[in-house]
Parts: structure tokens; sequence; C-alpha cells
């Protein structure tokens, strides 16, 4: 499961997130930099061949960066985990408001990931 059902609460009961990544994954970049600027706490741990069996153990994927939360919560792909925390966290989003903006923005960073 890449992000489990939309956030509800304003209220965020995790307080602690840790990022599974490798230092020469683009989209692990990009996710600790998101986690960075929005204050995120976490913590990151290097990928092997034996965090890669847990990450597919929780997710159903051998896929980096993912996430693991201290309640149990495991996300995985940048742009719907950036997203999910976007809703689960507030304050300003990464993405605008406006639908033809955030249409824009999405297909640009989809061009830059591929």
């Amino acid at each position: 499961m890449s992000t489990p059902d939309k956030p509800t609460s304003a209220k965020v009961d995790i307080s602690h997130w840790t990022v599974y990544r490798s230092k020469i994954s683009y989209f692990s970049g990009k996710l600790e930099a998101y986690l960075k600027y929005k204050e995120i706490p976490h913590s990151i741990t290097k990928i092997d061949r034996h965090v890669f069996n847990t990450i597919y153990k929780h997710t159903g994927v051998k896929k980096m960066p993912a996430m693991e939360s201290d309640t149990g919560t495991w996300l995985f792909d940048t742009t719907q985990v950036i997203a999910w925390l976007d809703k689960l966290y507030g304050g300003v989003p990464v993405l605008p408001d406006d639908p033809a903006l955030a249409f824009t923005t999405l297909l640009i960073e989809d061009y830059g990931d591929e």
C-alpha cells in the first residue's frame, strides 16, 4: 500500500518517521528535502538487502525511499507521500491550490522524475 487513507484529523499522532533511503537516489533527496522544509521529525536509515526485505514485507514492493512511522504506517512513492504528508501536517502546501497550476507543477515534477 503506497499511502494510507487520506488523513482526516488536523491532529498529528505520528511523532517520528524513519526514512529508508540511499544517498544516490534522487527520489530520496527529494523526500529528505521536503521533510526538512516542513520540519517533520525523521531519522535516516541506509538501505541494504535486509531493509529491502523489511520494506517488501510491509508494502509489497522493494522500493526506496520508504517511510515508517512510529505508529506502524508505511509509505512509498515520493509524489504520493508528499501529498499525503501535506494533508496530514498542514501548513503551506507544496502544490498550488489552483488546479491548473497544480497540474503543471506535477507535470514538471513527473518530467524531472523520468
